[in-house]
């Protein structure tokens, strides 16, 4: 399972345009390089962006209410599209989405994790830590466009 998920990752970034990831079962790929759609900060630390927000698939359950109905639309096709929609967006609560660099303190974090919400997003359940981290770590690294 783990290797189909490799690839299905693996399909996802190379579509996006992103180089393929190594699959050595090592702690990085080859050459010391970021891994794609990362950008290094002033730091040189490696800052997560929209493009990996949107290979990791975290909206993918959104869309089939989200693509045109309940109260935010969310373009998941590409993502320019993504960061569009979740961007100075506020949807039906007027609730700004995203504060960038305040993951805790985003609407939109709030209601994928049930922080402090009573329901939460999507309502079948909460989506696994692995779809969720590249989004908090997007909005706590600045939320921005940098791969774009």
């Amino acid at each position: 399972m783990l290797r189909t998920l490799f690839a299905l990752l693996t399909v996802s970034m190379i579509a996006c345009g992103a180089p393929e990831p190594s699959d050595n079962g090592g702690g990085g790929g080859g050459g010391g390089t970021a891994d794609a759609g990362m950008t290094e900060d002033a730091g040189g630390s490696t800052a997560t962006t929209i493009c990996d927000v949107h290979a990791a698939g975290t909206f993918s359950a959104c869309t089939g209410c989200h693509g045109n109905q309940g109260g935010l639309t969310i373009d998941n096709s590409s993502p320019q599209g993504l960061y569009d929609s979740l961007i100075n967006n506020t949807g039906a609560t007027g609730a700004t989405l995203v504060t960038p660099e305040d993951r805790d303190g985003s609407y939109l974090w709030q209601r994928v994790t049930g922080s402090g919400m009573s329901d939460i997003m999507p309502p079948n359940g909460k989506l696994p830590d692995a779809l969720l981290e590249p989004l908090g770590q997007w909005i706590a690294d600045g939320a921005t466009s940098d791969c774009l």
